[in-house]
């Protein structure tokens, strides 16, 4: 995910003809974290076709307090949702597809500055809050309270930073740049032992399953099935460029 901010930066200093495009080509790059069901970054490569000025001026604004204190921060996320939903309206009414959330918009914050961002996602961030017992209620929907998030997630980077421990495990995550090593994985029986070695860990395990549920699980649907909508498909609905 390197990748994401300078590839970014060219799309926003390029030409209003050429931003969607190239918008595009960063939602391939990144769509396993900032595009689920709902598509929300594809929206704004469509929005981009129709007012490509709209879109860089929402991304320049949003980048420009990544780095900034926590009112600057939450009053940027707060202007860029607004500003989405008004495109949403004006371009596709009524639809469920391409609405942003407080989940995409601090993702495209991390993604271009991850050493003063945290991503939210309500359904991780509630099994992180029991875990160490952090009760403060950092709100819901579009009223997300970034402060007491981050002051949350500080909390749990600052416990992460004093364990030896934690960090070779962290800094062992991510030798290719994906957490796994190709190398390691030779054999049938290098694979076995891998799949051994998760299964019998209870803290991989739980990371693993969350994982998973987060891929397949339909995020517009309560519970864990697929919408009626979704279970009356006979072949995938493909979006389209």
């Amino acid at each position: 995910m390197k990748k994401f901010r300078p590839m970014m930066e060219e799309a926003l200093e390029s030409t209003d003809s050429e931003i969607s495009a190239k918008l595009y080509e960063i939602k391939k790059m990144a769509s396993n974290l900032v595009d689920n069901y709902t598509q929300p970054f594809h929206g704004l490569v469509k929005f981009a076709e129709q007012e490509p000025d709209t879109v860089r001026q929402m991304f320049l604004e949003l980048f420009a307090a990544s780095a900034e204190g926590m009112e600057q921060k939450q009053a940027a996320v707060s202007e860029f949702l607004e500003k989405g939903h008004e495109l949403l309206d004006r371009y596709f009414p009524g639809s469920y597809l391409y609405k942003n959330d407080v989940h995409s918009v601090t993702t495209y914050l991390f993604l271009y500055d991850p050493d003063h961002n945290y991503i939210f996602k309500s359904s991780h961030a509630l099994i992180f809050a029991d875990c160490i017992e952090f009760y403060d209620d950092w709100g819901s929907g579009d009223n997300v309270k970034l402060d007491v998030y981050y002051h949350m997630c500080d909390r749990i980077a600052d416990a992460i930073k004093s364990s030896p421990a934690m960090l070779k495990t962290d800094a062992g995550r991510f030798e290719n740049g994906w957490g796994v090593d190709p190398q390691t994985f030779t054999s049938w029986a290098a694979v076995w032992n891998g799949a051994v070695s998760v299964l019998s860990n209870p803290v991989q395990l739980c990371t693993m399953c969350l994982a998973v549920l987060s891929v397949f699980i339909d995020p517009t649907t309560a519970g864990l099935s697929d919408s009626e909508r979704a279970l009356e498909y006979t072949k995938p609905n493909k979006e389209e460029k």
